[in-house]
């Protein structure tokens, strides 16, 4: 059991450092070579080395446990080989496959197997391979403030403040890990050399500027998301009946009065403030979709093992929650928007299609929305 995600921090000059974050459920356990994730992590290092090596700088396995090291008392060369500090010492040592000796040749023969690469590209991998330990699951949030204050220009910020501007980095990781471009950005972009449209990776790109923008915002300055542009007022009319299916089909068919009255009010008010002043009314607009898609999706992705017939309640009570929470106290994301306002955008989004109410819309067999 593990939980993995990938990313990808630009470095400058053309390299890049490939990041894999891996927890093990055992948090008194280590990596070993033969363990189905590290040769999982290692399968996807291995792709990525044959395909851009050269751009590569190092492959960082960021994770709750540790590589295995064999203790004083181990006598055995097996066991010695089936360490990944070990093995990645070796090839740090030599400078071709060819030139690395037993056991730790046949481990990387073994390897090479397993996740079907050569052996000189799992050798490279090797050579760029670092471990590093963090928290298990959820436990990094408890330490986004003190990675903070280590920021030169934090450093005098009062602990809140700085439990605000970690939370804000992460959801704008967050944002940016679900983020799609537009499908005009799409048509309009030139190709990366795998085939990709290369706007469909700058949509996930998070600069460093934009962090330290993020850490260094008044708590009255909002507008924390780029503008997403996708979420058409005006249109309600033709949402409701998506709402009502989704809703009914969630368990939660007997709210859809309440959030439906609310998206009416919520968009009646918003193309108000569009009216007076467009440029800002945009930016408020996009700004409380990208809050509240990212708030919905969360709650949608926190239930979604719970059984169907409570799934769509504990979803509908969490965003009561979320927006009870976000129109009280938090100045930095809603800066002054009633809580209906944000409810009433929960309404329009599902009704958008960006999500369900913990089980999607089934059409012909198909599932046309939903997480």
């Amino acid at each position: 059991m593990e939980h993995h995600d990938d990313l990808l921090a630009d470095c400058g000059h053309g390299r890049y450092d490939a990041i894999q974050s891996k927890t093990a459920l055992n948090a008194e356990s280590s990596w070993k070579c033969s363990h189905e994730g590290f040769v999982d992590a290692v399968r996807k290092q291995c792709k990525l080395e044959q395909e851009y090596g050269d751009q590569i700088r190092c492959y960082v396995l960021f994770s709750n446990i540790k590589s295995y090291v064999p203790t004083a008392n181990t006598k055995k060369p097996e066991t010695f080989a089936s360490s990944p500090m070990r093995l990645i010492d070796e090839c740090k040592k030599k400078s071709s496959f060819a030139r690395v000796t037993e056991p730790y040749k046949a481990a990387l023969k073994a390897l090479s197997d397993a996740v079907g690469f050569k052996p000189g590209v799992v050798f490279r991998v090797m050579q760029k391979l670092v471990f590093q330990k963090g928290p298990q699951l959820e436990a990094f949030r408890d330490q986004l403030a003190t990675i903070v204050s280590e920021v030169p220009e934090c450093k005098n910020l009062p602990m809140p403040r700085l439990r605000e501007a970690g939370q804000l980095v992460y959801q704008r990781l967050h944002y940016a890990s679900i983020k799609d471009a537009s499908t005009l950005s799409l048509l309009a972009s030139p190709l990366a050399p795998d085939g990709r449209e290369m706007a469909s990776i700058d949509a996930k790109r998070v600069t460093a500027d934009e962090v330290k923008q993020i850490l260094m915002r008044h708590p009255g300055e909002n507008f924390l998301y780029d503008d997403q542009g996708q979420l058409q007022l005006g249109k309600l009319s033709g949402q409701k009946e998506v709402l009502r299916r989704k809703m009914d089909l969630g368990g939660v068919g007997r709210q859809f009065s309440s959030i439906w009255l609310q998206a009416i009010s919520a968009e009646k008010h918003l193309m108000e403030e569009m009216l007076l002043d467009p440029k800002r009314g945009l930016r408020k607009l996009n700004q409380l979709e990208a809050v509240m898609v990212v708030e919905c999706q969360n709650a949608e992705a926190e239930f979604g093992d719970d059984p169907e017939d409570t799934r769509g309640q504990k979803i509908f009570r969490r965003i009561l929650a979320r927006t009870e929470e976000l129109s009280n106290g938090d100045s930095e994301q809603v800066f002054n928007v009633r809580v209906e306002t944000l409810r009433g955008m929960a309404g329009l989004l599902s009704g958008s299609c960006y999500f369900a109410w913990g089980k999607p819309l089934p059409v012909d067999g198909g599932v046309v929305d939903g997480v």
